[in-house]
């Protein structure tokens, strides 16, 4: 979002830019609908997001043991592939989660994970500052 803000500010109306958009499969159409009216929009998917083929399995199970302190996910199909490893008789509402930002906090609500950190810049840098402030503010209480 915070990207889009800045771009849809600094391209101006009818000033014929064209845009390229490189983006995985998996990626919405949140650019191209909001920019299509400023400019002429190209996307190419560049990549398929798929699901991993193995895991390190220890650490599968420390998550379902609830032996960590925070997930960080950035993207939904991290938390799809995730929710996929778990399996279906894991209490996925009881997940521990930081994510970079609306789109994933939407992934994850709609199952109705409540993130524990919603990144306040969508951005790895912005996930950081936000896990960082997080974990400052618990271990003040």
């Amino acid at each position: 979002m915070d990207f889009l803000k800045h771009l849809n500010s600094a391209i101006l109306e009818n000033s014929n830019h064209k845009l390229l958009l490189p983006f995985g499969n998996l990626a919405g159409d949140l650019l191209e609908l909001n920019l299509k009216s400023k400019a002429q929009i190209c996307r190419i998917n560049v990549y398929n997001t798929v699901a991993p083929r193995q895991v390190d399995s220890v650490l599968l199970r420390k998550i379902i043991l609830h032996q960590y302190d925070l997930i960080l996910l950035s993207s939904p199909s991290a938390f799809y592939n995730l929710k996929m490893l778990l399996g279906a008789s894991f209490p996925i509402k009881e997940l521990k989660v930081a994510c970079i930002g609306p789109v994933t906090e939407k992934a994850l609500t709609d199952y109705e994970v409540i993130p524990q950190v919603v990144a306040e810049s969508s951005t790895a840098e912005g996930l950081f500052e936000s896990v960082k402030k997080y974990f400052q503010t618990k271990s003040k209480k």
